[in-house]
């Protein structure tokens, strides 16, 4: 099971009227993640959710077609974790080339 909660919640936002849902104000609680009749509560429905819970704004989009130029680095980190961005240095960059 993928039991993602922002899934039950997508659920809450295009069927409000479940009884889990109601009164939603953007807090998961725990009668969401254990109703079987939202299709998107992958806490109780296995696989996907039966669409797409989210779609790129035109920026993200745009900054995929067309990147910007620079040597920065970065990574995937925790939410509250702080994640720093390095340039190559020049004895770096012979190595990012090769793989």
């Amino acid at each position: 099971m993928l039991q993602s909660d922002p899934t039950a919640a997508y659920g809450c936002l295009t069927l409000p009227n479940l009884e889990s849902c109601q009164g939603y104000s953007g807090k998961v609680t725990p009668t969401m993640l254990r109703d079987v009749d939202n299709p998107y509560n992958t806490y109780r429905h296995a696989g996907l959710p039966p669409g797409p819970i989210s779609n790129p704004g035109q920026r993200a989009v745009e900054a995929v077609v067309v990147p910007a130029s620079t040597d920065y680095l970065s990574s995937s980190r925790p939410a509250k974790a702080v994640t720093p961005s390095a340039e190559l240095s020049a004895s770096t960059k012979p190595q990012f080339a090769k793989s």
